[in-house]
C-alpha cells in the first residue's frame, strides 16, 4: 500500500503529558504519534498511546486497495453515503484503520472483524480485542488512535472560521469554560474553541456516547465521577492548522493533561 511520501510510516515522535501518572506501577504514560502506517517492529507497551496521522486524499489505484480491505457491511455503508466525497473519505478511514490495526494485532487486515457499541463505537472481536482504538477525521487529515491502557477516544478538528461558535459554546460548554474562552484575546478565542471541543468530543468517544451528534451527558450523568472514571486527556497540535485531543480511561490512573 503506498504511503503518503511527504510523511513516511514511523514510530513518530514522543509527547509526555504534563502531569503524567497513572496505570502499569506508577509508570508514565507516553503519546506517541507519527504518519502513516508504523514502522516494522514498532510495538504498542502497555503504558502508551500512538496516534497515527494519514491523508484522506488518495489516487484512486489506492481507494480501490482500501477497498478489498472492508468487510460486506463496510461496503454497504459506503453505498448509503449519497456523495461521493464522504464515499472515498469513509473508505479511505476504514481501509487504513484496518492496516493500522493489523500491524499491532498480527493479523490480516481484511480478517477483522468488529463489535459495536450503542452508540455505534467499534471494537475489535477475537483476537486483538485487549486494543482499544478510536478515529476521528477533519479537513484532509484522519487520526486514529489505539492503546492497551483502556478505552480510548480521539477528536481532531482543523481550525477554520467558523461563524456563531459564540452560541455554540453556550449550548455545549460549561460557563466555568465560556470564562476561559473569555480570558483570551480576541484573535485566540476561536482557536481555543476548537480545543475545548476536542476534549468534550475525545472524552465522550472514549465513554461511547456523544457519537450521534448529544454534546452533553444525560441530566445527573457525569462522566468524571462516574466509578473508574480515571483516565488522562492531552490536546496537541498533530499537524499545522489543525488540534486534536486523545482521552483515556484508566481506573487506575489519574486525571492528568491539560
Amino acid at each position: 500500500m503506498r504511503q503518503p511520501s511527504q510523511r513516511p510510516g514511523s514510530s513518530g515522535r514522543l509527547v509526555e503529558p504534563a502531569r503524567p501518572g497513572g496505570a502499569g506501577g506508577g509508570r508514565p504514560w507516553k503519546l506517541r504519534i507519527g504518519w502513516g502506517l508504523p514502522a516494522n517492529g514498532t510495538e504498542l507497551p502497555p503504558n502508551e498511546v500512538h496516534i497515527a496521522l494519514t491523508l484522506v486524499d488518495r489516487p484512486a489505484e489506492s481507494l480501490e486497495e482500501l477497498s478489498e480491505l472492508l468487510s460486506d457491511d463496510e461496503r454497504a455503508q459506503v453505498k448509503r453515503f449519497r456523495f461521493p466525497s464522504d464515499q472515498r473519505r469513509f473508505t479511505v478511514c476504514r481501509g487504513m484503520l484496518r492496516l493500522w490495526l493489523a500491524h499491532y494485532i498480527g493479523a490480516a487486515p481484511e480478517e477483522l472483524r468488529f463489535a459495536y457499541g450503542p452508540n455505534g463505537k467499534p471494537a475489535v472481536t477475537g483476537t486483538g480485542s485487549e486494543y482499544h482504538f478510536n478515529l476521528s477525521h477533519s479537513g484532509g487529515l484522519a487520526a486514529f488512535a489505539i492503546t492497551r491502557v483502556g478505552e480510548v477516544g480521539v477528536d481532531l478538528e482543523q481550525v477554520h472560521e467558523l461563524p456563531g461558535w459564540e452560541q455554540i459554546s453556550v449550548l455545549c460548554f460549561a460557563p466555568e469554560e465560556r470564562a476561559l474562552l473569555g480570558a483570551h484575546s480576541p484573535g485566540e478565542r476561536q482557536r481555543q474553541f476548537f480545543r475545548l471541543w476536542t476534549r468534550h468530543e475525545a472524552w465522550l468517544k472514549a465513554w461511547g456516547v456523544g457519537l450521534g451528534g448529544e454534546h452533553r451527558l444525560p441530566d445527573g450523568d457525569d462522566a468524571w465521577a462516574r466509578p473508574g472514571a480515571a483516565g488522562w486527556m492531552e490536546t496537541i497540535e498533530p499537524a499545522p492548522g489543525y488540534l486534536a485531543t486523545v482521552a483515556v480511561l484508566a481506573p487506575d490512573g489519574p486525571v492528568a493533561g491539560a
